[in-house]
């Protein structure tokens, strides 16, 4: 009696792992950068941080369960080992989750998730909100969505499709001061890829508009980028505060996902200033390692300087990678390593 209804069991684990399929998912990076310090003749700055992500994602039939974690050193007490003030608020912490259902030709989603707004412009890697709900089809050629929060009665609403090669997309929201229309378009003419995005705010203050150019060809073995973005003043703080967009990848740029962390030297998009960058890069290979260089000019409100920078990135295998990259604006040089790895 007992063996059978150990085989019970057993069958019955077998069939539920049949019905429902779990995968894991990750990756996690080091870095450790170093800066000149903007006080003359003061010590540079150094930083070193670590950041580790898991994502468990559970499907059964058409419906899915996504759950993100992650633990870094940003409060300097994230990992329980390392004690700290306050040890039980540390560890693991849920970075996003949401469930999904595909019902007929419309999926629902909902729950907070990052996501990003056309190119990333103004809105890279921004949070969705608190109890998010997302409705998304197809009509013809056309991806259509409706988002909302349940405590919000504004709504983002986004269609993207593709004219003539080219893919067209547009997202309006409707939140009083907040809300904007950005419109993206992504192609190639002849031997030149180019994609251009124009961001309409509807603030009060009529100050937070902003667009992107970014042109990019290839001859030989060198790929050139040339871009131009702008940011107006924002004085009534109607923008998302985004520190993770750099219209070149320049690491010295952006300050959350650069090679230089948060040593990077100029954000842009950041504050209430009328921010500028217009640059040019070349993307080629030496000796089986992939090489950035780029150089341009920066303007953050009244500071008005060139640019230069160099990435260098080395395979490690397996999902494994090395950067190194040393750059320099308004007369500081700002040097970093990153080591990052996907599993």
């Amino acid at each position: 009696m007992k063996k059978q209804l150990l085989i019970a069991a057993v069958a019955a684990t077998m069939t539920s792992a049949a019905m429902a399929d779990i995968s894991i998912t990750g990756d996690a990076h080091m870095r450790f950068a170093t800066v000149e310090s903007a006080t003359p003749g003061a010590a540079d700055i150094n930083s070193l941080d670590q950041r580790i992500r898991l994502k468990v994602l559970g499907t059964a039939g058409d419906v899915k369960v996504v759950l993100g974690l992650r633990t870094d050193n940003d409060n300097d007490n994230t990992a329980r080992s390392s004690g700290g003030a306050n040890p039980a608020a540390s560890g693991f912490e849920t970075d996003y989750r949401y469930v999904s259902a595909k019902i007929g030709g419309v999926t629902i989603k909902a729950g907070e998730w990052w996501e990003t707004t056309g190119f990333g412009l103004v809105r890279k890697g921004q949070g969705a909100g608190d109890n998010v709900i997302n409705a998304s089809t197809s009509v013809g050629d056309i991806d259509l969505a409706i988002q909302t929060e349940t405590a919000s009665s504004s709504v983002t609403m986004n269609a993207d499709t593709t004219i003539a090669d080219i893919k067209v997309g547009i997202e309006h929201d409707t939140a009083n001061n907040t809300g904007y229309t950005d419109v993206t378009a992504k192609g190639k003419v002849s031997s030149v890829n180019f994609a251009i995005e124009n961001y309409s705010s509807d603030a009060t203050a009529g100050d937070a508009d902003a667009d992107l150019i970014h042109l990019s060809t290839k001859v030989g073995g060198v790929t050139y980028h040339l871009a131009r973005a702008t940011w107006d003043a924002d004085s009534g703080n109607a923008r998302a505060n985004n520190k993770k967009f750099t219209p070149l990848g320049v690491s010295i740029l952006a300050t959350a996902n650069g090679v230089n962390g948060n040593l990077a030297l100029g954000n842009v998009n950041a504050g209430t200033t009328k921010d500028k960058v217009t640059g040019i890069r070349a993307d080629f290979n030496v000796a089986g390692m992939g090489v950035q260089v780029a150089a341009g000019n920066l303007t953050v409100g009244v500071t008005d300087e060139s640019f230069s920078d160099i990435i260098v990135t080395r395979s490690l295998g397996n999902g494994a990678s090395l950067k190194l990259s040393a750059g320099k604006w308004n007369d500081r040089t700002s040097m970093g390593a990153k080591i990052a790895v996907k599993f």
